[in-house]
């Protein structure tokens, strides 16, 4: 360990300088073990004890034991906390900033500068993601998700990943990382997965740590990590363990008559804060609407829902409201006033830090009613109630043996009914008297799970070949038959139409510049995106909708819909459509009696769309002259004709898509378009050659030279005419790595790839007795996603070559991938593609810097 790497204090004082409290006794004990590089395997402590902070205890250990896993990556089960649990992480480092000695700490490790000691990355489904904890794979990360969307990119497969993102993620998510599984009691299928790719690996470089605050049985042998008396002696955890939540039980005949209880148990709460918790989306919005009524007037300010529907930027709303801080866990309590109330589906069950004065919900099985329970008197400040209300046939259960999946939850409901019953306080402490084998009985039903080998992982591995393999979600859901259709992303924007209009490619070249924000998207089930965009359809009368869906394999369409037979798959892909589509409530809920036109809300201070004419410039669809930012003139932009540029004497007007110069690039589909200036081809591999060899450096790599040498070759086939000609630059003129108008034609290329004439240049020119020689090839052909296994098509093939060698050189590339998969394993392999990929966005970006 270097002096850099040392601080001005004892390691874990910094947590209490960041939380504002001394670790609790548990979290020391997991402390000690990461500082001896030893991963538990699981942390099992009940809700409201600090598991999320796992995540800091794990960066301050990475300190004393830099061979910890660079990354920390923490999936969560529900997408409406995806950004609350970001939003913490991020002020931590916010706190690592303002401490000079902990940020040089965590600088001495990376590659590159930064301003930001730790990165953070945050994973949402669909398109959504800035990249910046990508660029530098030596600096420390922590990278937010959801369980399908970090469990699918491990697997090769991330949901909206094109060629060259699978690989990327995949190798950095399942490599040199730790995977902190929230709640995993949860997702049982996803670390069963989780546990298979540690096997399949080997190496302690992909761990997997189990959060949980339910009992775990027969999940492993390893060590879990729990409260001991010496917590319990703790008087803020015992406050917490022995927070009063007295229950009352009521019974309703039906569901109509439940929704009435459910109101009139809550509309009883004449001051405080009261959690409403609701089994669906549809009874969630009934017990709102209804309690706004009851309430009367100014009910809208002190009623809200939470759903994991939620559009992005009423969700933001919504965490920022007045509602929202009346259950934050730190607020000033006793306040007179009248009662608040956040209606919440199971998207509030899990992670969410609230902290309700009182509680009403419908019947949970035992997990889940554990959960909810814990956003009650979270702190143990006050004495909670608790109203349970049920429906008559969930207290009697199934009357025969329960044999499919819905049968096996009623039963469930009905035993963890029974249960509570028995208890005079659901506080924390009484939940953990139940013993392992009544909590299995009332649990959610297991489902069955699909085993996971390394030949399986290989094909998936295989990702330019187009292979139709079975669904990832096999791997992460597990299977029942209770599975539901996959999700997709609701995206509305005003310039669908124009895109539309100029087809495939346009559109994928402007969505790739102009990503869908987490503020745009709404998560829908697909079976609903169908229905909403099946009524807009009607809605046009014959003209048409306007409609872009961004696969789930980067396949774009692009068209006007007149039927319901003509829509393409929606299944776990991202859809365009255009405001006037409709399906959104002005609360941000997707609904499909909701016909107003939908406010588009894809411009931000980072980014803009806007037309450029003669006249000056507009907003999309009309309207004032949008404000130009300063950065405007080094942004990187792509301008579409709303013109024919075939017309004489014809007005000419783009559709421009601004983007303020990014700090990160990674895994683009193409880095070139984001460069900052016009490098040169030899330029621009000697400033990648540089990036790769200080990231192989800072990572301590045996591979740091082949990286390097692979940096310095990669794209010298971009100096082939092909390419050139589709960049815009004239022959003859120096052969340039970046269009210089920032405007790429890639059907200029008729199929060519120029990492294939890198390659072909690269045999030649690098000795065949280098050390990792096949390496050095494999990264250049691979650093957009091919060549896993090879380039079949003649077209890709280098056009200035005889056909023959063409031919041994990709049959060779195939059989090389395989050689190499077999060495280093398929997430390895990945990652070390990825460290390549990163070394060229920060030369492309950043110049070199």
């Amino acid at each position: 360990m270097t002096d850099d790497r040392r601080v001005d204090k004892p390691v874990l004082q910094y947590f209490d300088d960041i939380v504002g409290h001394p670790p609790f006794p548990w979290q020391r004990e997991l402390y000690a073990a990461f500082s001896k590089g030893e991963i538990p395997e699981a942390v099992d402590v009940p809700t409201g004890l600090g598991k999320t902070l796992s995540v800091l205890l794990f960066l301050l250990a990475r300190l004393k034991h830099p061979d910890l896993p660079t990354r920390v990556v923490y999936a969560v089960d529900r997408r409406a906390i995806v950004d609350q649990t970001a939003s913490t992480i991020r002020s931590w480092i916010d706190s690592m900033v303002e401490r000079p000695g902990l940020a040089r700490a965590f600088d001495a490790m990376a590659a590159f500068q930064s301003d930001r000691p730790v990165r953070l990355g945050v994973l949402r489904g669909g398109l959504a993601d800035d990249g910046e904890w990508r660029v530098d794979p030596a600096r420390p990360a922590v990278v937010v998700g959801t369980v399908d969307t970090i469990g699918s990119r491990i697997m090769f497969s991330g949901y909206g990943d094109g060629l060259c993102r699978r690989p990327m993620h995949a190798g950095l998510l399942g490599y040199d990382s730790i995977v902190m599984l929230d709640e995993a009691h949860f997702s049982p299928a996803t670390e069963r997965l989780l546990r298979s790719v540690e096997r399949i690996q080997g190496c302690p470089r992909f761990r997997t740590l189990a959060l949980s605050g339910a009992p775990r049985t027969g999940t492993g042998t390893g060590r879990v990590i729990g409260l001991t008396p010496n917590d319990e002696a703790v008087p803020e955890v015992r406050r917490r363990l022995h927070g009063i939540k007295r229950p009352e039980f009521r019974e309703a005949r039906g569901s109509t008559d439940l929704v009435g209880q459910m109101c009139k148990a809550a509309a009883a709460r004449k001051s405080g804060s009261v959690a409403v918790f609701a089994g669906t989306v549809e009874r969630a919005e009934k017990i709102t609407g209804r309690l706004k009524k009851m309430l009367g007037t100014g009910s809208s300010v002190r009623v809200a829902l939470l759903t994991g529907t939620l559009r992005g930027k009423e969700c933001e709303e919504l965490a920022n409201g007045a509602v929202w801080k009346q259950f934050a866990p730190g607020r000033k309590r006793g306040l007179t006033g009248d009662s608040v109330y956040l209606v919440m589906t199971p998207a509030g069950e899990v992670g969410v830090d609230l902290d309700a004065d009182h509680g009403i919900m419908d019947l949970a099985t035992l997990d889940s009613m554990i959960q909810r329970l814990g956003r009650v008197n979270r702190t143990g400040a006050a004495k909670a109630e608790i109203s349970l209300v049920f429906e008559e046939k969930e207290a009697e259960g199934p009357k025969s043996k329960a044999k499919n999946h819905a049968q096996r939850l009623a039963r469930a409901r009905s035993e963890t009914l029974k249960v509570l019953r028995r208890l005079d306080d659901l506080s924390v402490e009484s939940l953990r008297s139940i013993d392992n084998d009544t909590h299995d009985v009332c649990a959610t039903p297991p489902v069955r799970f699909v085993r996971l080998g390394r030949e399986t992982v290989e094909v998936y591995a295989a990702t330019a070949a187009d292979l139709q393999l079975p669904d990832v979600s096999n791997f992460l859901q597990g299977l029942s038959d209770a599975s539901g259709p996959p999700d997709c992303h609701l995206v509305w924007r005003r310039d669908v139409a124009d895109l539309v209009g100029r087809g495939e490619k346009a559109a994928r070249e402007a969505i790739s510049i102009f990503r869908p924000d987490a503020r745009e998207t709404a998560r829908v089930p697909s079976g609903f995106a169908q229905k909403l965009v099946e009524l807009a359809i009607a809605r046009q009368g014959g003209f048409g909708l306007p409609l872009i869906v961004w696969g789930s394999r980067s396949e774009v369409f692009t068209g006007l819909v007149k039927s319901a037979d003509t829509i393409p798959s929606l299944d776990h892909a991202t859809v365009f459509l255009p405001p006037t589509a409709g399906g959104l409530e002005a609360s941000g809920l997707p609904s499909l009696s909701a016909s107003e036109e939908v406010s588009d809300v894809g411009d931000n201070d980072e980014r803009l769309r806007f037309i450029s004419g003669r006249d000056g410039v507009e907003t999309v669809g009309g309207g004032a002259a949008p404000i130009l930012p300063e950065w405007l003139d080094s942004a990187v932009t792509f301008r579409m004709p709303l013109h024919d540029p075939g017309e004489e004497d014809v007005e000419e007007r783009y559709l421009v898509y601004a983007v303020r110069p990014p700090e990160a690039a990674a895994g683009e589909s193409d880095p070139t378009r984001l460069s900052v200036s016009n490098q040169t081809v030899k330029e621009h591999c000697a400033l990648v050659g540089d990036a790769a060899r200080r990231i192989g450096t800072a990572l301590d790599l045996p591979e740091a030279d082949a990286l390097e040498t692979a940096g310095r070759w990669h794209d010298l086939g971009k100096a082939r005419s092909p390419w050139q000609r589709a960049a815009g630059i004239p022959r003859g003129g120096r052969p340039l790595a970046n269009p210089p108008d920032g405007h790429y034609r890639p059907a200029l290329l008729e199929g060519y790839r120029h990492e294939f004439g890198s390659l072909a240049e690269a045999g030649q020119g690098i000795p065949t007795e280098c050390a990792d020689f096949d390496l050095i090839l494999h990264l250049i052909a691979s650093h957009h996603g091919w060549a896993r296994p090879g380039y079949p098509d003649r077209r890709q093939w280098d056009p200035d070559m005889p056909s023959v060698r063409n031919q041994k050189l990709a049959f060779e590339t195939a059989v090389r991938f395989a050689r190499l998969q077999a060495r280093y394993g398929p997430w390895r392999l990945a990652w070390l593609e990825a460290l390549l990929k990163a070394a060229d966005a920060h030369g492309s970006t950043r110049g070199g810097r």
